[in-house]
């Protein structure tokens, strides 16, 4: 099927690991060695048309294509020889079978997609292949390369996309997940709204006029808005080691709090959060209300990531970590030691 359908670019051939469990030995046995039983492992050897990830279980090598036809054609000994001798003409007649030119071997490209034992991330992969072959491969053939005017004028640009693409990469391996949390609002206070909005007005603190007479429903609000300041504490207590990790993940983190925390501010000022805390003041439960703001620690942990991101936000960190030359080396570094003149503005980053 690969080799005769023009549609299938790539086969995939993998020799994967299974754990097995060896039979118990007989006591017996002279060759007995260790326990009773041990574990080996067996392989097994997979070729498949559509790639499936299988980690570090399996090694696995992609063999491609370069064109479909072209090697449908040179497989079959059907393919055009071009002769570039001098004299000959522009294509030598049809190979036919024996030819050593009907060898189908340079019409397939061969690389690695998973290696054995290496827990290696498709980004860790694709980085690889970006920065040690094909960034290599343009600067030479830029330098080296035959003197095809029409085929340089593309490069540079074709490098600033590389460059660009190995630094997504990086932050996808590198990106630090902040957990976004959802203040949950109380039934009834959903229902009112809900039911406002059906009849085209606003819902008022007199709507619950005898519902504050209730203590159950105000035990019921203080009670959530205490769940609120556990959910909240959640994210401003979150603290990192800066001295951990790498530059990438310390600016991925510090941004990563700030949504966060913007996120829940904006929660705060929904109307339906708004309306609870208004209901338990109004029935003076100020032990709820006025101990929210400080238990949550919410302002302080705002103030101190806007003055973190003083000097961490816009950090250009990226043009070092894709630079492949001394010289594009140098260049990033003067640039970040302009950009630490901000720490001046960072007063608490530590």
């Amino acid at each position: 099927r690969y080799i005769g359908d023009e549609q299938d670019f790539a086969i995939y051939i993998s020799r994967e690991v299974v754990e097995r469990q060896e039979k118990e030995d007989s006591p017996n046995d002279p060759k007995k060695k260790g326990p009773d039983k041990a574990e080996e492992r067996e392989y097994v050897i997979t070729c498949e048309v559509e790639i499936s990830f299988k980690g570090k279980n399996a090694s696995t090598v992609a063999i491609l294509k370069r064109n479909p036809a072209t090697f449908k054609a040179a497989y079959e000994g059907t393919l055009d020889i071009k002769d570039t001798s001098e004299g000959a003409p522009k294509t030598a007649p049809t190979a036919v079978a024996g030819d050593p030119n009907k060898r189908f071997v340079p019409h397939l490209q061969i690389i690695t997609v998973g290696q054995m034992d290496v827990d290696a991330s498709p980004f860790e992969l694709m980085i690889v292949f970006l920065q040690q072959a094909m960034v290599p491969l343009f600067n030479a053939y830029k330098v080296e390369g035959q003197d095809e005017d029409e085929n340089k004028i593309g490069i540079a640009n074709v490098q600033r996309k590389i460059a660009d693409l190995s630094m997504a990469l990086m932050q996808c391996q590198q990106q630090v997940e902040i957990e976004e949390i959802q203040l949950p609002i109380d039934p009834e206070i959903l229902e009112a709204y809900d039911k406002a909005r059906a009849d085209g007005r606003q819902v008022k603190i007199e709507d619950f006029e005898e519902r504050m007479k209730d203590t159950t429903f105000l035990n019921q609000l203080q009670s959530g808005v205490n769940k609120w300041s556990k959910e909240i504490q959640r994210i401003t207590k979150l603290q990192r080691d800066p001295t951990t990790g790498s530059a990438m993940q310390e600016i991925n983190f510090w941004l990563g709090m700030e949504k966060a925390l913007n996120d829940v501010q904006a929660q705060l000022q929904k109307p339906e959060i708004q309306l609870t805390m208004n209901l338990l003041k109004g029935a003076r439960r100020f032990m709820a209300t006025m101990s929210f703001e400080s238990d949550t620690g919410l302002k302080p942990a705002m103030e101190k990531v806007s003055n973190y991101l003083n000097l961490l936000r816009d950090f250009p960190i990226n043009d070092l970590l894709v630079a492949t030359s001394i010289e594009q080396v140098t260049q990033a570094v003067r640039v970040i030691f302009s950009h630490m003149r901000k720490i001046k503005n960072a007063g608490q980053y530590p």
